[in-house]
């Protein structure tokens, strides 16, 4: 997303940010339901998850005042 964000145009680099955001978002969620988890790895996927949300947030609330 680092390049695609660089050499695309705004709108194109909005539109992969909200859609890797929330595929992210939900893998890392999944994950926390597979096998055993370990409280260092549940600390760092709330970390993830957060980041993930904002960053898909901000993108879609930045749409709606650039375009």
């Amino acid at each position: 997303m680092v390049l695609v964000s660089r050499v695309a145009p705004h709108r194109v680099a909005r539109w992969g940010t909200v859609v890797a955001a929330s595929v992210m978002t939900v893998v890392q969620v999944g994950s926390l339901f597979v096998g055993e988890t370990a409280l260092h790895y549940a600390y760092f996927s709330a970390i993830e998850i957060t980041t993930t949300v904002v960053l898909g947030w901000y993108a879609a609330a930045r749409w709606r005042t650039d375009d």
